[in-house]
């Protein structure tokens, strides 16, 4: 599937076209790209913005690699849950320490 047939598939396709075709998440990359820095920016404090969205940005993959469509939620739903909690979490451990 070329880049152009990509760009227009829904973000549930993606997510499984990802699974045979790595095109499909530097696609997702570039959609969520937007959020992670924003919600980055929300929520530096004790760690640094670009600290989080790394983070946000493993938690994006992360949602790619468990996204399970049998499930009937948006993918939307499901990776900005892996985003956020991926961020949180660094946020904990940088008080901890």
């Amino acid at each position: 599937m070329k880049n152009a047939e990509l760009d227009q598939l829904t973000d549930e396709e993606l997510a499984l076209a990802a699974e045979s075709n790595p095109d499909a998440i530097y696609i997702l990359i570039g959609r969520y790209t937007r959020f992670i820095r924003w919600k980055a920016s929300q929520l530096s404090g004790t760690a640094e913005a670009d600290d989080l969205a790394q983070e946000g940005f493993l938690g994006l993959l992360s949602a790619v690699a468990g996204f399970d469509r049998m499930r009937k939620i948006k993918f939307y739903t499901y990776a900005s849950t892996c985003i956020v909690n991926r961020m949180l979490t660094l946020i904990r451990s940088s008080r901890r320490n």
